[in-house]
């Protein structure tokens, strides 16, 4: 019955993401996409903070909205998800390192592997920013 229930919310969240992926907005879409064979280093991408953008995150989030920008997890996912759409069933998500305003998350698909940095730029208990992504082909991970 437990596991059947934790099932469930992780699809959900899994769901969740996906959507919000598709809606979120372009952001690095054009900048990213998994390196062909040829490429065998891996890239990073910096990402320039917008803190007028992380206020207005933070303020929807106080007001209810966007509860998953507090996950470091669902925000790399959403982050990355949507430039790699045609890879996005990733495996192996997890927080490689997390203090009160900086994380690091690392997951892999079929086709590509990627680290989110996040950091937390109004402070603990806010909402994450991605600020770094390193990305590569699957099978190239540091």
């Amino acid at each position: 019955m437990r596991g059947d229930f934790v099932r469930a919310v992780g699809i959900v969240v899994i769901l969740a993401a996906l959507f919000l992926a598709a809606t979120a907005p372009p952001g690095l879409a054009a900048d990213i996409s998994c390196p062909l064979a040829a490429e065998p280093e891996p890239r990073v991408v910096h990402i320039p903070v917008d803190l007028r953008e992380v206020r207005r995150s933070q303020a929807a989030f106080e007001q209810g909205q966007q509860p998953w920008r507090v996950d470091p997890r669902v925000m790399a996912y959403v982050e990355i998800g949507t430039p790699l759409e045609r890879d996005v069933q990733f495996e192996d998500v997890r927080v490689e390192r997390e203090t009160e305003t900086e994380a690091v998350v690392f997951g892999k698909g079929t086709r590509c592997w990627y680290r989110v940095s996040l950091r937390r730029p109004l402070g603990a208990r806010s909402v994450w920013t991605p600020v770094e992504i390193e990305y590569g082909r699957a099978g190239s991970e540091r």
